[in-house]
């Protein structure tokens, strides 16, 4: 009878564990001892190694905890509200930033970019758009010491954290 080797179980690994991962490339860590650590195939590491640059990238403008790194369907619709929004932070105006105003400004922002076909069931723009948006840039609002709440936005290498 033939003997196969056992399938290794398919992993999903963070943004976090694969920045690690090429720091102990850099360090000459055998990539043997990477992979059994990790729990990966060589295939892995190799083809991590080759798309380097793309996982820095997407670990400087993105959540580390990110396993899985998608853009959106319209980049230009989300960079400009994208772009409202930190104007927004910038000007002071958090506490009346909510998930309706957004949805809103990126309805606006649609229609003046000439952008359909982003229709949700109920026929517009819904509100898990919105979390899906947030989680893109990480922006979260949450409550503080201040009645008024704190939000984080992240951009690329910038991060800028306003106080109410």
């Amino acid at each position: 009878m033939i003997q196969y080797a056992e399938k290794q179980k398919r992993t999903c690994l963070e943004l976090r564990d694969k920045i690690h991962m090429l720091e102990l490339m850099d360090k000459n860590i055998p990539r043997g001892i990477i992979c059994k650590q990790f729990n990966i195939s060589k295939s892995t590491l190799s083809k991590l190694s080759k798309t380097r640059e793309e996982v820095e990238a997407n670990a400087a403008t993105h959540a580390e905890s990110r396993k899985r790194v998608r853009g959106p369907m319209f980049p230009e619709l989300d960079k400009a509200l994208f772009d409202w929004f930190v104007q927004q932070q910038i000007k002071g105006c958090f506490p009346g930033i909510g998930n309706q105003l957004m949805l809103e400004k990126a309805r606006e922002f649609a229609q003046t970019l000439g952008l359909t076909g982003f229709k949700s069931a109920t026929g517009d723009l819904s509100s898990s758009w919105i979390e899906r948006f947030k989680l893109r840039h990480a922006i979260s609002f949450k409550p503080g010491s201040c009645p008024l709440g704190e939000a984080r936005i992240m951009s690329g290498e910038h991060e800028y954290r306003m106080d109410s």
